[in-house]
């Protein structure tokens, strides 16, 4: 994985949604938003095919 991945991977624990990771791997990496939110989505959306990561709904 490389190092945003990674990172990603580590803060998926049910209790960050994404769009406070995209603000914040925007700021980490110096990525524009948009960008992130993209690359995150694809991202996050291979580990839900591959069963690694559950859609977790907000309460």
């Amino acid at each position: 994985m490389n190092p945003p991945a990674e990172w990603i991977w580590s803060l998926l624990d049910g209790m960050n949604d994404l769009s406070s990771l995209r603000d914040s791997m925007a700021a980490r990496f110096a990525v524009e938003p948009p960008q992130i939110e993209r690359d995150m989505l694809d991202f996050v959306k291979q580990l839900v095919q591959l069963s690694l990561v559950c859609e977790v709904s907000q309460v």
